[in-house]
């Protein structure tokens, strides 16, 4: 008898220990690779799925991948990455620009999409709802927008958040080495994007004005708050501004599959990015803001104009419980044009065409 409880008491003494060693090794490994608790359940979690139903997370996988990455803003690690740079590597790795994605990226494959077709549909084009509510998207389509000038007669206020994002130099199927998505050269990244946006609608007649602050060097934390400031200073001076566009690029994508290039042939069969509209609701108590209808329904027809005129331009429009700073005034949105893997000159391209839209969007519902 005391043989025998003096074997359950070493047996239960070693269990015991080793239960203390295996989470003391859980704790350094969380503190190396710097994970979070969250992050680490949902690891188990898909791990734990996948060896005992393979099936379903492969199919999970094919249709949520994107949305995980389905705009920059919601993309936390390149954010965080590119937090990490002083202004001394800004300036050291290629005198202007330097990269927000991580060194094992390089030599991933890049896969050309088009999207457009999921989601809710409305008119002739479709919808993402990320707001977990029901939308009569139909309800805002039909309900106009009515465009008044200002006094001092400014239609349209393009500024960029993050000013730096920029593009891959050239077309390719893999991530070049030297691959940088984020450059302070303004003929080389969104600025170049928004000054061929800003020229299409003067050459319409439409009057514009492109600012083109910094808002996101040398600090990318903050942005937003910045940007608030310049449309302050804009909307002050001219009271209304029927539209405001903060004028982005995407990044899409992820380790396993590869980065994600929307894509399409415009008129004239050359290849072009595709472009996604933004619209934040305020549907959420701490998110919401009295005009997010307004911009809703603005976002909707826009989007009818340019797949009227050029098929195929957009992406889903998304929808989601956001604020973005479009709580500052009606008749603000976010546009997306392409992501970090397509060229500037697809880029520029579809920009030209998101002014030819916009422009027809003028004639037909201003006063």
């Amino acid at each position: 008898m005391l043989c025998t409880k003096s074997r359950f008491l070493k047996i239960s003494s070693l269990i015991f220990y080793s239960l203390i060693i295996l989470f003391s090794i859980f704790v350094i490994a969380i503190k190396l690779y710097k994970l979070n608790w969250s992050e680490l359940l949902n690891k188990f979690c898909y791990f734990a799925v996948k060896i005992s139903a393979p099936e379903i997370c492969e199919a999970s996988h094919k249709n949520n991948f994107l949305d995980k990455f389905e705009n920059s803003e919601q993309n936390q690690d390149y954010e965080n990455n590119f937090q990490k740079y002083s202004q001394q590597d800004f300036q050291n790795e290629n005198k202007s620009c330097f990269s927000d994605i991580p060194e094992n990226f390089a030599n991933y494959k890049i896969l050309e999409t088009q999207f457009g077709k999921s989601g809710v549909k409305c008119s002739n084009f479709y919808i993402k709802n990320k707001t977990g509510k029901n939308i009569n998207f139909d309800k805002y389509f039909n309900k106009k927008p009515r465009i008044s000038k200002n006094k001092k007669k400014l239609l349209v206020l393009i500024y960029h958040t993050h000013t730096s994002e920029s593009y891959i130099k050239k077309n390719t199927d893999i991530i070049p080495k030297d691959f940088n998505s984020r450059t302070q050269d303004n003929n080389k990244n969104i600025v170049a994007v928004g000054k061929k946006l800003a020229e299409t609608l003067k050459k319409n007649g439409i009057s514009v004005i492109h600012d083109t602050t910094v808002h996101d060097f040398p600090n990318y934390n903050g942005a937003y708050n910045r940007s608030a400031a310049t449309i302050k200073k804009y909307i002050n001076k001219y009271s209304q501004i029927p539209v405001i566009i903060d004028l982005h690029r995407d990044s899409i994508g992820d380790s396993k599959t590869g980065r994600i290039k929307p894509v399409f042939r415009a008129k004239n069969n050359k290849k072009a990015a595709q472009i996604m509209l933004v619209c934040g609701c305020g549907i959420n108590k701490s998110l919401k803001f009295s005009h997010w209808e307004k911009n809703l329904s603005l976002a909707l027809n826009l989007q009818n104009i340019c797949e009227e005129k050029f098929p195929g331009l957009t992406r889903e429009l998304l929808v989601k419980n956001i604020v973005y700073n479009q709580n500052l005034a009606p008749g603000a949105i976010l546009i997306e044009i392409g992501s970090d893997v397509n060229t500037l000159e697809e880029s520029k391209l579809s920009a030209q065409m998101l002014g030819e839209s916009l422009s027809t969007f003028f004639k037909k519902f201003i006063k």
